[in-house]
């Protein structure tokens, strides 16, 4: 080759979704499709001397073994050591019983011959083609007869359909998002839009005043294999309604691969204008681990938990 370098497209050889590029004195394959640039190039193999024509010989070559078949041919060794078996016990009692040593070689030959299922086969293939008919109705062509049954051995689309598919992930979204939004701005829109004006209003409140709310002392005891946290909140220029006190820990293996979140209670008031709030959890893990923090809270409002205005205790 010489010349520019060459964009090749050669996903149907190696299935890569992306061009590769290739430089003079490099070889291309048969079967890839010139993308971008020019080159004088040599062809120096064709037919099956080429990577593609090797790939589909070695296809055609390849002879396995079914499952369909696999199947047969253990029901097949399986009556012949049931057979077997049979013939041991019976020669051993004719023996033990003096039984005439001709009828018993006769009896024997027929438990063997009666043991061999020369129908199955013939039966097997009458219902494969029965099975062939009915996919030729719903217009899917069958080369092998024993890929009916590899198909029907198949768990891929019956399980990672529902699973992966876009029908799901839409649902999902329209379930878990869309339907709610479409509540939440119906909500909103009722009575002239007075819960959109009093949201307008709390996120205003938030907006002005969350750098007035503020952390007093966070107290823990642990008694009784219970850990109880008083945690005093001095709310500033906020209402104790526009926002939400809560204890967070982070995820671990015993608890899941969720973090802990509890609320807190309001439990009593400050003359100076705090609050106490209190929460209450088994000491399974060390009161260490849990932070307080303060989060804005409206009914009708979603917080993100990258929201800058969540105060952690420091």
């Amino acid at each position: 080759m010489d010349g520019d370098p060459l964009e090749v497209d050669q996903s149907a050889l190696t299935g890569e979704s992306l061009p590769v590029t290739r430089k003079p004195g490099e070889a291309v394959f048969s079967g890839s499709i010139m993308r971008q640039g020019e080159i004088d190039a040599m062809v120096y193999a064709t037919g099956t001397r080429t990577y593609f024509g090797k790939t589909a010989e070695l296809v055609q070559q390849a002879h396995t073994v079914s499952h369909f078949q696999r199947a047969v041919l253990k029901i097949g060794d399986y009556l012949i050591v049931l057979a077997v078996a049979l013939v041991a016990i019976i020669l051993a009692v004719s023996l033990l019983r003096h039984n005439p040593v001709l009828n018993t070689l006769e009896f024997c030959l027929v438990l063997l011959v009666a043991s061999i299922p020369v129908a199955m086969p013939t039966v097997l293939s009458v219902t494969m083609a029965v099975g062939a008919r009915l996919l030729a109705k719903s217009q899917a062509i069958v080369t092998r007869l024993s890929a009916i049954e590899e198909l029907a051995g198949v768990d891929g689309m019956a399980t990672l359909t529902p699973e992966f598919s876009t029908s799901r992930a839409i649902r999902e979204y329209t379930n878990d998002h869309y339907l709610p939004a479409a509540v939440g701005y119906n909500a909103r829109a009722a009575n002239d839009g007075k819960l959109g004006v009093d949201l307008l209003h709390w996120q205003r409140s938030i907006a002005e005043q969350w750098s007035t709310l503020r952390f007093g002392n966070v107290t823990t005891e642990t008694k009784d294999g219970q850990h109880r946290f008083q945690i005093e909140v001095i709310p500033g220029g906020l209402h104790p309604d526009q926002f939400r006190v809560e204890l967070y820990a982070g995820p671990t293996q015993d608890c899941g691969a969720k973090p802990e979140i509890l609320p807190a209670c309001k439990s009593s008031g400050e003359p100076s204008g705090a609050a106490v709030y209190s929460v209450c959890c088994p000491a399974k893990r060390p009161a260490a681990d849990y932070t307080a923090r303060l989060v804005p809270s409206n009914a009708g409002a979603s917080v993100p938990i990258e929201a800058g205005q969540i105060l952690w205790q420091r």
